[in-house]
């Protein structure tokens, strides 16, 4: 029987082919197989090869391997173990004796893998527990000593048999952790110095004014708020910063010595007039419609930007003209346009005021002559038309401040004539600052002149502070650079002459 995949089949002509169906693969000469099958000669060398030397020495290993052979035996345990074996003889005894030592240096040096890979399996459970019982940065400071006393119990503390190698790797995982608690309070620096400054300004015991720093670093510590670093350089720093700064005090009388004086005073009068008579001009254009509670700060410079009034503010110091324009908004979304203008917007009574505003610039640009006002007229002579002095009031300011009065002529009773007004054109508003500069100014001067009047000796002027003296001689008009002694010197001359 046929039990080949090989098949015999004919084509038209009788010749005869061959199919393999599992291959599919055809041919037209027999293949050796069905040869075979049938008893005729393959045409094929069937004698198994000679084994060569690499295959002989595959086996004599594989026959020491299979007697137990490691790297404690001889040579001649091995020749008497493997004397009866004819794989092993078919070897002289050179190359036998050559893989021999081939196979014990392989095992050598497989054991010092695994030795190697043990010795790093024991380091990295050391490794792991050192981190798990010293996590603290507190226990940075931790000696191997100690650390030996507390872990000998432990599984893999003894897993390392050596001391030195025990001491190697106890002394790398305690800089690898400082490494980590320093990068950890690095990160941290930011908010723990936000937290010292709260703390610090908040703190009664710790505002008080001649506080020293021993005492303030117990209180800190007693918060536990200097714990994490020693010496503690952030706490001393915030500590120190903070009594650097000026209480709110000296604040108020830096503020009210520099309010005292003349060009303070002037400085303070002008930026307040410019600011003053910017808030009419938003009140006109909130009530013509142009701006709103939605407008923008470049919508407003567009309309205004030729306005005496927002080019005095811009180029003068002080508030800016964009603070009062956003402080205006603020307050017409707050309060609402009819309480801020009086008037709302696209109303009856605000084309009013723009008219009447319109109507008072006309009358303006035509530059009319000024006239006094006339006070009143008696019963005998005939009535005649007042003419009052021009009125400086801006139309849409007098409509805001209220509806005109009523005549009491209307309701049928006497009219009273008219109070004398006093003539005030041209005069300026009283200063407030005035006479408190003026008052300073004498007492400054009082005060020279008595300690100009006041000979010090040598001994009182050197027990003085440079910036004293410095002002002594400020005040009588000498030099203030040199060295202390220098300004002693200068000052014992001057009271001499």
């Amino acid at each position: 029987a046929n039990d080949t995949h090989w098949r015999e089949y004919k084509i038209w002509d009788g010749r005869a082919f061959y199919h393999n169906k599992e291959t599919k693969v055809s041919c037209w000469s027999m293949p050796p197989e069905l040869r075979k099958l049938r008893g005729e000669s393959s045409g094929i060398d069937d004698r198994p090869l000679p084994q060569t030397n690499a295959e002989k020495r595959r086996i004599f290993w594989d026959l020491m391997k299979e007697k137990g052979m490691d790297d404690s035996w001889s040579w001649n345990t091995v020749a008497e173990a493997l004397r009866d074996e004819p794989l092993a003889l078919s070897l002289n005894e050179a190359v036998r004796k050559q893989c021999f030592a081939e196979l014990v240096g392989f095992q050598m040096r497989k054991k010092q893998i695994e030795g190697r890979q043990k010795d790093r399996n024991a380091a990295s459970a050391l490794e792991r527990l050192i981190e798990e019982r010293f996590p603290n940065p507190g226990d940075l400071g931790t000696t191997y000593e100690e650390a030996s006393q507390f872990l000998a119990s432990e599984e893999a503390w003894g897993l390392i048999k050596s001391d030195v190698r025990r001491d190697e790797v106890f002394q790398t995982v305690m800089e690898r952790m400082e490494d980590k608690h320093k990068k950890a309070r690095i990160d941290s620096r930011a908010n723990r110095i936000v937290r010292l400054q709260r703390l610090m300004a908040s703190d009664p015991e710790l505002t008080r004014s001649r506080l020293r720093w021993n005492d303030a670093a117990a209180i800190l510590s007693s918060k536990d708020e200097i714990q994490e670093e020693q010496p503690p350089l952030d706490a001393l720093r915030v500590w120190a910063s903070l009594q650097d700064l000026k209480p709110t005090s000296e604040h108020d009388a830096e503020a009210k010595a520099k309010a005292l004086t003349p060009d303070f005073a002037k400085a303070f009068r002008d930026e307040r007039k410019r600011r003053d008579a910017l808030a009419p001009l938003m009140k006109d254009w909130a009530i013509r419609g142009t701006i709103s509670a939605e407008s923008s700060w470049s919508d407003f410079e567009a309309v205004a930007k030729a306005d005496p009034r927002l080019i005095a503010l811009q180029d003068g110091p002080g508030a800016t003209a964009m603070e009062l324009f956003e402080e205006f908004l603020e307050s017409l979304r707050r309060d609402g346009p009819e309480l801020v203008l009086g008037v709302v917007p696209g109303s009856a009574a605000a084309e009013a005021i723009v008219a009447a505003s319109n109507a008072t610039i006309g009358v303006k640009e035509e530059e009319q002559p000024r006239k006094r006002q006339r006070t009143g007229f008696s019963e005998g002579d005939e009535p005649k038309q007042e003419v009052m002095d021009e009125d400086n009031t801006n139309a849409l300011d007098a409509l805001i401040a209220g509806p005109p009065a009523v005549s009491m002529e209307i309701i049928g009773e006497p009219v009273p004539a008219a109070a004398p007004m006093e003539e005030e054109a041209g005069e300026e508003e009283e200063d407030p600052f005035a006479e408190v500069v003026t008052r300073a100014a004498a007492e400054k001067e009082k005060r020279v002149a008595a300690e100009q009047a006041t000979v010090l000796t040598s001994e009182q002027l050197s027990a003085k502070k440079v910036d004293e003296l410095k002002q002594l001689c400020r005040d009588r008009g000498l030099l203030v650079s040199g060295r202390k002694q220098e300004l002693v010197d200068r000052l014992l001359e001057a009271g001499a002459a």
